[in-house]
């Protein structure tokens, strides 16, 4: 097992539903799905963050699997990577594009926050 994984670096919950019926949904109807996704939300995140680190000891434990870190230049391949198919994905759609935008625009945003506060495993080595 090879973390972190690039492809998902948590996991999150969402609700699809067609927008022209959630449109004509009455304020309560829209509060009530609201609030269900918030709870789901909270309950998938904590359950995976419970449950997760046991599965992983079973795995090394009965199965043998041995949990590895990619090397910070393979995360940067990977990084490389992903760039470029966002970038050729962006010149072909016009909504693919302004979703990349947002989200780089995001990780700007947020990068003061992220880099601030985050720990490393241990300062203890």
């Amino acid at each position: 097992n090879y973390f972190p994984g690039w492809h998902q670096q948590v996991s999150c919950s969402e609700i699809l539903m067609n927008k022209e019926a959630h449109d004509k949904l009455n304020d309560q109807h829209k509060a009530i799905l609201e609030q269900a996704a918030l709870a789901q939300i909270t309950y998938t995140y904590s359950d995976t963050e419970a449950k997760n680190p046991a599965a992983m000891q079973k795995n090394v434990k009965d199965h043998g699997v041995v949990n590895q870190r990619w090397s910070d230049e393979a995360l940067a391949v990977f990084e490389k990577g992903w760039r470029e198919v966002v970038a050729e994905e962006s010149a072909k759609d016009p909504l693919f594009k302004k979703v990349a935008e947002s989200y780089f625009a995001w990780r700007d945003t947020y990068r003061i926050w992220g880099e601030a506060q985050s720990l490393k495993p241990t300062y203890l080595n």
